[in-house]
Formats: C-alpha cells, structure tokens, sequence
C-alpha cells in the first residue's frame, strides 16, 4: 500500500497546529486566515506532485456548478458567500449576471469582507446566492442558513456545496460538521428550500489525488478523468460523489416542511 507522501503529511501537519491553536482562542476568523495563508501557499507552489489534479478538481466542480446554475443568473442579483480565492471567481467569471457580489470573511481584492452568519444586506437583495465548501466550517449553521434566507428574494435559488461526510470525515475544527447525500436534501428541506437538481462529482477524488499523486504515481490523475467520464451521466451520482452540489428554490418555510 502506498504510504503518505512527506508533502501531503506536511499539509495535514500545517492544518493540524491551526486546528490546535483554534481550540485555544476560539477565533474563527484569526483560525480562518492562518487556513487562507497556507491555502495560498499551497497554490502558489505550481511544482507539488499534486498541482496539475487539483486544478482539475477544482475546475470540474466549476464545470458542475455552472450545469446546474444554467441561464438562471441571466439579468439577476447574485451573491456569492465564502468567495475567495482563485476558484470561485473562475466560476463566477464564467456566469452572466446583472450583478455578482463575492464575499468571504477574509476580505482581499474583489472580495468584500463579510461574517455569513451576520450579513450586512437588506432583506430579499438577491436573486442567485452561491455557497459552496462553507457550511461544513462554520460554528453555528443555522444562523448562516437563516441570513442564505433572509437575503434571497422570494422564489430565490440558492446553490449549495459541501463534502460528502463518507468521503470527507469531520474532524472538529476544520469541518465541524458532515451531511450524508441523504441528511443533506433533508437539511434543505428543514430550511424552507424546495430541491430543483442534485448532483455529485468523482468518487473518492479528493483524497485519492492527495495521497496517491504526492507520492508520484501521475497515472492517477487519469484514472479519475475516466471515472468521471464513465460515472458523468449516471442519474444517482449524487449519492456516491466526493462532494455534494444541490440546486434549491426558496419557498414558504412552512410549506416546504410540511411537504416533505
């Protein structure tokens, strides 16, 4: 079995000393920036073993994203929470839209600084929100769902993303928080949103590149091209994703639960 490869121990190491510090202070934002710094680091290395996957990756969940977003951010308002870094803007460079605002709590160039849990926009402002990879990090989720709520105009879409918890295990800190494909329609449910699509990318990607392409086996990246290819149509992929990618419509609270 292949072991580890020293970079890949490295970056968990890294990770594991901000998680440390975190249980300390207690600050997620001073805990969210360290993260960013050795995130930025992390892409500003092109020559690791595992740079030329991981920018596939992280396009292909681009290409899955812009699918299942289609013409609905033609002529709208569109927010973008938990937006930094060159990854987002990419997919949000490649929409049309009226309007994009990208937030993040860690505010850098193009990108205002703003708490999701505590938003600073007047109620029913956008169209299209797009939260993608950040409600597996936050302390308090609910209040974050709340605020996805508040901002939206009725009949909004919301576009949500996050691990799948078989694929990507919690660890407490970091991701304080895991959906199962199932747990996660059912949350959806709970906050009042009626699921339009549902979709899942590559299974076991996420890990499977970090382990096996930091110790030089370059095929791997391959391997996973035609997984994708192969599993791409296949209508229960949701299920069996590394990550999950749901499509919702905002509704009357009520409704929606009773409903489900």
């Amino acid at each position: 079995m292949t072991e580890l490869s020293s970079s890949y121990k490295n970056l968990l190491g890294q990770f594991g000393k901000i998680a440390d510090k975190y249980k300390v202070h207690k600050n997620y934002k001073k805990m969210y920036r360290e993260y960013a710094d050795v995130s930025q680091a992390i892409w500003d290395d092109t020559e690791r073993g595992d740079y030329l996957s991981d920018v596939w990756y992280n396009l292909n969940c681009n290409d899955i994203c812009r699918d299942m977003l289609g013409d609905i951010c033609v002529g709208k308002r569109v927010l973008s929470i938990g937006g930094g870094f060159w990854i987002e803007k990419a997919l949000l460079d490649s929409i049309e839209a009226n309007e994009i605002v990208r937030t993040d709590i860690v505010a850098e160039e193009g990108v205002i600084e703003e708490d999701a849990s505590d938003l600073s926009f007047s109620d029913s402002t956008f169209d299209v929100v797009i939260c993608r990879e950040l409600i597996e990090h936050v302390p308090d989720e609910q209040v974050v769902y709340s605020e996805i709520r508040r901002v939206l105009k009725p009949d909004g879409y919301l576009l949500i993303t996050t691990p799948n918890v078989y694929s990507c295990a919690i660890d407490g800190t970091f991701h304080v928080r895991g959906y199962t494909p199932t747990s996660f329609l059912a949350e959806m449910k709970h906050q009042g949103f009626k699921i339009i699509d549902k979709k899942g990318n590559v299974p076991y990607i996420f890990h499977g590149l970090k382990m096996y392409m930091q110790s030089g086996i370059d095929i791997v990246l391959e391997d996973f091209k035609k997984i994708d290819k192969l599993t791409r149509n296949y209508k229960n992929r949701y299920y069996i994703g590394t990550n999950l990618f749901v499509l919702c419509q905002k509704g009357e609270h009520e409704d929606i639960i009773n409903a489900a």
